[in-house]
């Protein structure tokens, strides 16, 4: 048996279910495409892709994690040539992983990007049963400004991307609560997320196939009053906690409408219900495993080998 991971870097996720026996990994890095040589190859006995000179035919699952692809800026070619380069490296790989289709993946890439969409995010859960608080997406300053007086407290969100360069330094686009004398103006290039803020306590629930792992994430000291509990990330101020979930039903249900076997969500517990926030389909579940010993990883392993 083997799998093909398809990430980049030092992906610690991946040694966490190693450790289970899945038998070979192989291991697919886009970032390492001057290293890799990847072949697609049709003649009259069929077709097959080839992988530094491995039969990818063989593999009997597509684990989908966390790949990246390199910067345009950054590849050695003329730069009137970059765009029309970058273009050929990207489409080159993807193309290549639609070609695994018939194998078992976790999950899907092109169902991974239709999930990642915000909007239908949250009409999915509103239509498998869970709670979604009142929410406007918009680039209307206008329409923002009368949401946020009507609202009592609002946080914004990004649609997409939640990084942002500054002077060589990622920098991290949180949920972040707004009021009636923020500046919308920004709103006409850049949409964005308007969500009635709901108090309570954090709840990240992790699905793999149909298997639930939830668990509390309290915040402490200062970040108690901070709407979102990443900020905490690298400090010691959020205290984790496995806990009962009611709506783990639901949420399988989410995903199987997304065509997806892998889900990140995070909920608010508000004391009397659960409202869902957010699915990452491919979002990292390592730290809950760490903190908490839920065994996530021996679930993913079960799940690619069809154990």
């Amino acid at each position: 048996m083997s799998i093909l991971v398809i990430t980049s870097g030092n992906d610690p996720h991946v040694a966490m279910v190693e450790k289970h026996g899945v038998g070979t990994i192989i291991w697919w890095d886009p970032t390492c495409c001057t290293d890799d040589e990847i072949d697609f190859q049709i003649s009259v006995h069929g077709s097959l892709i080839l992988k530094g000179g491995v039969d990818l035919s063989e593999i009997s699952a597509v684990w989908y994690r966390k790949p990246q692809y390199l910067d345009m800026t950054k590849m050695d070619v003329p730069a009137e040539y970059r765009a029309f380069t970058h273009s050929a490296y990207v489409h080159f790989y993807k193309l290549i992983f639609s070609l695994l289709s018939h194998r078992l993946w976790v999950s899907d890439p092109w169902n991974i990007f239709r999930a990642n969409n915000k909007f239908l995010q949250l009409e999915d859960a509103r239509c498998a049963g869970l709670r979604v608080p009142e929410t406007l997406i918009t680039n209307s300053p206008a329409n923002a400004a009368r949401f946020v007086e009507r609202v009592d407290r609002v946080v914004a969100k990004p649609i997409s991307t939640e990084f942002v360069v500054a002077g060589g330094v990622v920098k991290t686009m949180y949920a972040t609560e707004v009021t009636t004398v923020t500046n919308y103006a920004g709103l006409k290039v850049a949409p964005a997320i308007l969500q009635r803020l709901v108090e309570g306590l954090d709840v990240r629930v992790t699905v793999v196939g149909t298997k639930v792992f939830a668990c509390s994430i309290e915040k402490t000291g200062d970040l108690s009053g901070v709407p979102d509990w990443r900020r905490g990330n690298q400090t010691d101020k959020l205290v984790y906690k496995s806990i009962d979930f009611a709506l783990g039903k639901e949420c399988i249900e989410m995903l199987v409408r997304m065509g997806l076997s892998f889900g990140a969500f995070d909920f608010i517990w508000d004391g009397t219900a659960y409202w869902f926030l957010e699915v990452n389909p491919n979002g990292q579940w390592g730290f809950v495993e760490e903190q908490t010993g839920l065994p996530i990883s021996k679930a993913m392993a079960d799940l690619l080998t069809g154990r």
